[in-house]
Formats: C-alpha cells, sequence, structure tokens
C-alpha cells in the first residue's frame, strides 16, 4: 500500500544516517537478515525514492494515515499540524 503522508527528511538526512550508524545491532541484523551490507546507504536510496514518490521532497519517509473512527474527528492530523511545510497529505 502506497504512503499518503509524506515528511520531508532532507534537512536532517546526515543526522539520521549518524544515528543509524550507531545501532551495531540494526546493523547486524540487517546484513543476518537480508544481506544489507549497505544499510546506510540503502536508508538514503529508499528516503529518496519516498521523495519522489511525494512530488514534493528530494527526501521523505511515507506514513499511511490509519482510519480516523473511534480514534479522533476526520480533519486531526497532528504530524501535518506540527511539521507544516515539511509534510505533505496526498488526497484521493
Amino acid at each position: 500500500m502506497a504512503p499518503d503522508l509524506f515528511v520531508n527528511t532532507a534537512p536532517v538526512l546526515e543526522r539520521k544516517r549518524a544515528m543509524l550508524a550507531c545501532h551495531r545491532s540494526q546493523r547486524d541484523w540487517l546484513d543476518a537478515s537480508q544481506g544489507m551490507g549497505a544499510y546506510l546507504e540503502e536508508m538514503v536510496r529508499m528516503g529518496a525514492e519516498v521523495g519522489r514518490m511525494s512530488g514534493r521532497f528530494a527526501c521523505a519517509e511515507g506514513w499511511l494515515r490509519h482510519n480516523f473512527l473511534g480514534f479522533c474527528a476526520e480533519g486531526f492530523n497532528p504530524i501535518q499540524d506540527l511539521l507544516k511545510g515539511d509534510c505533505h497529505a496526498q488526497t484521493a
């Protein structure tokens, strides 16, 4: 399923990369389970791919908004409210 909410990660990409590099358990698990020896480069590649999907950002994370019923008002979107221009919601 394609994401319908995109968060711009380009401004924090180097920090995100440095934080991921600190997690030896992530590196070891990705190497062992998925043969992803270049997991930092893969994170950058995947971010660029999601950025292209957004049609707006060079690098992004994609999210799916869950059904609001039983949880909040239909228009409630705290991520978009907080991140303003660094968050883009695609409508169907």
